[in-house]
């Protein structure tokens, strides 16, 4: 009996079989390695995209282990945006290449090596403006370098060992650098001075010369996008509040699902608006089971006056929380807000097996008591919810 694996695999050579001669602009594969079917891509459906002198190429999932990207790859003059997010394969660039129309380079959960990613690599990638570098293992970079020409956007963001890794960017027309993860601090970027930077790391936030708020907004909710594809995430407090500056949020992720999530951590500062922020993203990830959140209070207790009820989104008839089974908030203090969170979590996690509530140590003993017995009378929706305190 044929599985269900080589069924799609058959299915997908039938299709491209009666493609006719046309081009192809756009062809993506979506294939998430976390999977139960997981299926590797083809690199005879890498081969059938570049025939079809396809503009826009994504390759998400894995290659199969004894095979290599083609070589075709790195020379056709048709692409303009390429994506590669191969879980855990180490990049290799051959030794001549030329990508001569490529605008957009994207490189997601790649193990990225001094010789995959070295600096004369961009001399055969002449019309590059935008560079992504999301959940790449750089732990072989002593300093990444990047010279490139027409260079206008460096992104980088939630890459394993970024921190023992510094940055220099030549590229005269740089506008846009985005940096978020780490603790990165200001003195290991060597970028050129007119740029716009952003840098959310787990000390400061450096800000400078954004020449536009709602552009900024723009580029935190597209990398907002990028990071939520993943199955598991750290997600920085500086970024939440960097996205709580775009008006309207809801109305922008409305049509957003990031169907892989599975496990996601936010550092989350217990204000209004920053927690209403991170419902908003929170609430499009139907398979999330696991919820870590971590009040942030760097600056110091934060006290809210009482307020309304927070406006979170509106549960639907099966809940915002289709798989949450496990939700751990750390650092607890109590304040409204953050009364309210556990409130709304509770009475939407139908689900829920376990929420774990680590409290402020910091708090006086009765007022502590007194919050937990608020909390323990707060409705659930899952029958079988337990809430713990440590």
């Amino acid at each position: 009996m044929e599985s269900r694996q080589d069924a799609f695999v058959n299915f997908i050579n039938q299709m491209l079989a009666r493609h006719d001669e046309s081009d192809v602009h756009v062809f993506e594969f979506c294939l998430s390695p976390s999977h139960q079917y997981h299926v590797p891509i083809k690199n005879d459906w890498i081969v059938f995209a570049l025939l079809h002198n396809v503009q826009k190429l994504v390759l998400y999932g894995s290659i199969d282990e004894l095979q290599k990207l083609p070589d075709c790859l790195f020379l056709s003059k048709s692409l303009v945006k390429l994506e590669l997010a191969l879980v855990n394969e180490i990049l290799v660039w051959p030794e001549n290449f030329e990508l001569p129309n490529l605008r957009k380079l994207s490189l997601k959960f790649l193990k990225l090596s001094e010789q995959g990613l070295r600096r004369d690599l961009f001399s055969s990638l002449p019309a590059l403006e935008k560079l992504s570098i999301f959940f790449c293992d750089v732990n072989s970079f002593k300093v990444l370098s990047v010279s490139a020409a027409r260079l206008k956007t460096f992104i980088m963001c939630n890459c394993p060992e970024m921190d023992g890794c510094s940055i220099s960017i030549q590229a005269p027309y740089l506008t846009n650098f985005i940096y978020a993860g780490g603790v990165r601090r200001c003195y290991d970027f060597n970028i050129p001075p007119h740029t716009s930077k952003f840098v959310a790391n787990a000390e400061v936030p450096y800000v400078m010369n954004i020449r536009s708020i709602e552009e900024f907004c723009q580029s935190v909710i597209k990398i907002t996008r990028e990071l939520f594809k993943a199955t598991h995430l750290v997600f920085n407090h500086r970024l939440v509040q960097a996205l709580s500056m775009a008006r309207d949020l809801p109305r922008r992720f409305a049509s957003d699902v990031f169907y892989n999530m599975e496990f996601l951590k936010i550092n989350l500062r217990p204000i209004k608006y920053y927690i209403e922020t991170a419902m908003v993203v929170i609430c499009r990830c139907p398979n999330l089971a696991v919820l870590r959140l971590n009040i942030v209070r760097s600056e110091g207790q934060i006290h809210e006056k009482p307020d309304l009820e927070l406006n979170l989104v509106n549960a639907d008839a099966d809940g915002p929380f289709h798989s949450l089974i496990y939700i751990v908030i750390e650092n607890f203090g109590g304040n409204e807000s953050e009364m309210e969170l556990v409130k709304y979590l509770l009475a939407n996690a139908r689900k829920l097996f376990r929420m774990r509530i680590a409290m402020d140590m910091s708090m006086i003993k009765n007022e502590l008591q007194l919050k937990i017995s608020k909390i323990l009378e707060f409705e659930k929706a899952s029958p079988i919810a337990q809430v713990t305190f440590a």
